[in-house]
């Protein structure tokens, strides 16, 4: 008997057995690759969360202060302005820097020791704050005639109170940053270049003074292009003080030297006395501080300051003869 042409042709019993064997290789395959996807789904999620943990944690890190230089002549955190005094320790009129060397990335302020029988005014300030421009415009002709007359010393603190103020361009801290930078290479004119910066206060809200302008302004105060205090600005060399200057004047219990707890800026404390403008009817007068009343103020710290007598001299006991 012959098969004929379709002898080798498989029964039906085998075509069903094929696809069967077919379809479960199909379910397999199915599976394999259901498997591959959730481990890939797995491990991009993993990716995903540890890229967004790591931007966070950036984010964090970078808003923690980080021990930077430390300029120096600010050893408070803030420069002490004083009266040059002539070989005959006599008042010449001019104001000078008290100098000291910078102290090391992370080591504490050392808080500045009053002089006996002084005033020491100390003024917290932010060149982003219009308050502090008032303040300044108006009251810091007191001060400084008391400090050329050597009745006061003035310690002026600059922080980055008001970063948010700037449009993203964190000109509190530029700022602050540029005034450390002059009272770094050259502290006398830092008065000066404070002075200045409050001239051209930008607008509160805008993006501040660019680094050129920083910098054009500390050559006026100066006198001449420093190439020191430039790079200074541009890098932004005390960035990192000045954040850590801010942080510890916001968390501070009390404020050196005093009793006083950080509000906002300006801080101004007078031998450990706030100025608080809220409680004094007269320190304002259509918007503006008023010079009379701040030194209305200085005298009443003035008359409860103990003034240092000098010794008596002993009487010469006669000799006998």
């Amino acid at each position: 008997m012959t098969t004929g042409a379709h002898g080798n042709r498989p029964t039906k019993n085998q075509r069903r057995e094929d696809a069967r064997a077919q379809a479960k290789a199909n379910r397999e395959s199915q599976v394999k690759k259901e498997k591959r996807r959730r481990v890939f789904i797995q491990v991009g999620v993993i990716v995903g969360i540890l890229a967004v943990v790591a931007v966070i944690g950036g984010v964090i890190v970078s808003n923690i202060p980080q021990a930077g230089p430390r300029p120096a002549n600010m050893a408070s955190d803030g420069i002490v302005l004083t009266a040059e005094l002539d070989a005959k320790g006599n008042p010449t009129g001019n104001i000078v820097a008290v100098t000291n060397a910078a102290l090391a990335p992370g080591a504490a302020p050392i808080a500045t020791t009053p002089v006996a029988g002084k005033l020491n005014i100390v003024e917290y300030q932010d060149y982003q704050c219009p308050v502090c421009k008032n303040f300044d415009a108006n009251d810091s002709e007191v001060i400084i005639n008391r400090v050329k007359s050597g009745a006061a010393t003035y310690e002026i603190h600059p922080i980055a109170f008001l970063n948010n103020q700037s449009q993203g361009t964190m000109y509190s801290t530029r700022s602050a940053n540029a005034a450390a930078c002059v009272a770094n290479y050259e502290p006398n004119s830092f008065l000066g270049f404070n002075q200045i910066l409050y001239t051209n206060q930008p607008e509160e809200g805008s993006t501040g003074l660019s680094d050129e302008q920083l910098i054009s302004y500390a050559d006026q105060a100066t006198g001449t292009p420093n190439g020191s205090i430039a790079d200074c600005i541009t890098k932004q060399t005390f960035k990192g003080w000045v954040s850590e200057a801010t942080k510890r004047v916001m968390d501070a219990t009390t404020l050196p030297n005093s009793d006083v707890k950080f509000t906002g800026t300006p801080e101004v404390i007078v031998n450990g006395a706030y100025y608080d403008t809220s409680k004094r009817p007269g320190a304002f007068a259509n918007g503006s501080f008023v010079p009379a009343d701040f030194e209305a103020f200085l005298l009443e710290q003035a008359g409860k300051m103990v003034v240092p007598t000098a010794a008596p001299t002993p009487t010469p006991t006669p000799s006998k003869k």
